[in-house]
């Protein structure tokens, strides 16, 4: 019987002491099985009471980590009471234990451990879906295409592009042009979507945390976080603060409007221009003016819809959703925002393939010196700008590392071992 310290966790009652006692142990049996070099751990048959054990370090110098390879332990830890003199009382007999050991019984169900051959199955499948996905993408969009170009041969896709030609006009009060700080907004939410998807992935990839955050001054419902979690939020509170100030220049200086539907005619302009565009036969439009149908509502559905459901959802799953909202949590549950969470991540991400190579293919130098450098020409200074942001982007996301990440966290609160 081995009798290995227990770690210490938080207090059974109000005002007590980490629970077990400092000097508690667990006994329980260590079963090493009888290993062929060419054959590798035998695992147990389904249904047999057994549990993998994690490997340490050598018992010896030169040893190897223990326990040996394919070892299983035959035991599961039991409840223990506590008297009111603070003794343990076993739960299997009912009788005191010794003040300083907690004594396991049999196990009634024990899980089942995963062979290897399974949880490499598992892996793999996580990492074909995305190009599952691409390829189902890309094979819808020749389909698309070949029917585009079918259509627009017709005479009724003909008469359909000439009533409709994928731009609707703008009142008189809305203003021109691209002004200054919409290139900076620009830039800033780029960067932060770039940075929040990096941590994303970093989150969504099951790997040990490389630590945990805390705040300074803990208050009663706060609790440790993985660094890569508190790295995402605090990436998720700089681009909605940033969203804030973009929506609220909109509104102030009346850009909102190149981005808002402003008629029904928007709907048959849309499909105009998805034809022209998926035709080969790109829709005459100048976008210091005004956008065309797609680009209208392309960027007010990212602007006024993904993008909030993007941080309610995220704010959902996140530690800061308040605990006392228990009625709104039960309805508004953490795999109700996971349904949703995920999926506009997957949007935003299409979004900005899209937007990117629409941007390239319809006259790169003149669309980057609109966004980028508020100009209405040829000259190379939105070339210029846009190639500095891609290099800033392309380095925050490299930059985004375990170091870093709790360099940063314990500028904000303690960092402590996960």
């Amino acid at each position: 019987m081995n009798e290995p310290r227990l770690r210490r966790g938080l207090p059974r009652r109000p005002g007590g002491e980490a629970w077990p006692e400092a000097e508690a142990v667990a006994r329980f049996t260590v079963v090493v099985p009888r290993v062929r070099p060419a054959v590798g751990p035998t695992w147990p048959e389904p249904g047999a009471h057994h549990a993998p054990l994690r490997r340490g370090l050598p018992r010896r110098p030169d040893g190897q980590g223990w326990p040996p390879e394919g070892s299983l332990a035959l035991f599961s830890v039991a409840e223990p009471a506590i008297r009111e003199d603070g003794g343990i009382v076993d739960p299997g007999q009912g009788g005191p234990v010794g003040p300083n050991q907690v004594e396991v019984g049999e196990p009634s169900t024990v899980a089942q451990p995963t062979s290897p051959s399974a949880v490499s199955e598992r892996v793999s499948r996580r990492r074909r879906w995305p190009w599952v996905l691409i390829g189902c993408g890309l094979g819808a969009l020749a389909v698309a295409m070949l029917v585009a170009h079918w259509f627009v041969s017709t005479d009724v896709g003909q008469r359909f592009l000439a009533a409709y030609p994928g731009t609707t006009p703008l009142p008189a009060w809305v203003p021109q042009g691209v002004p200054g700080w919409l290139g900076w907004q620009h830039f800033l939410n780029a960067f932060f979507m770039v940075m929040l998807i990096r941590a994303a992935l970093i989150v969504r990839s099951g790997r040990r945390p490389a630590a945990m955050w805390v705040r300074r001054r803990p208050r009663p419902d706060s609790q440790k976080i993985q660094i890569e979690l508190w790295t995402h939020l605090s990436l998720d509170l700089l681009w909605i603060l940033n969203g804030v100030v973009f929506v609220v220049l909109l509104v102030v200086t009346g850009q909102w409007a190149r981005i808002v539907p402003l008629s029904w005619d928007i709907v048959p302009d849309a499909a105009s221009a998805v034809l022209r565009y998926l035709s080969w036969q790109l829709p005459s439009e100048d976008g210091w003016v005004a956008y065309n149908a797609v680009q209208v509502l392309g960027y007010g559905f990212t602007t006024f819809i993904a993008a909030p459901l993007a941080a309610l959802t995220g704010w959902r799953l996140s530690p800061l959703w308040p605990k006392r909202w228990a009625r709104l949590s039960r309805v508004y549950s953490q795999e109700v925002a996971k349904l949703v969470h995920f999926p506009v991540m997957i949007y935003f991400v299409a979004f900005c393939v899209v937007h990117v190579s629409l941007v390239l293919v319809t006259g790169a130098v003149r669309n980057l010196n609109y966004m980028y450098a508020s100009r209405d020409d040829s000259t190379w200074w939105g070339v210029a700008i846009a190639t500095v942001s891609v290099a800033a982007m392309v380095a925050g996301w490299f930059a985004i590392r375990p170091g870093l990440m709790t360099r940063v966290g314990s500028s904000f609160g303690k960092i402590g071992r996960s």
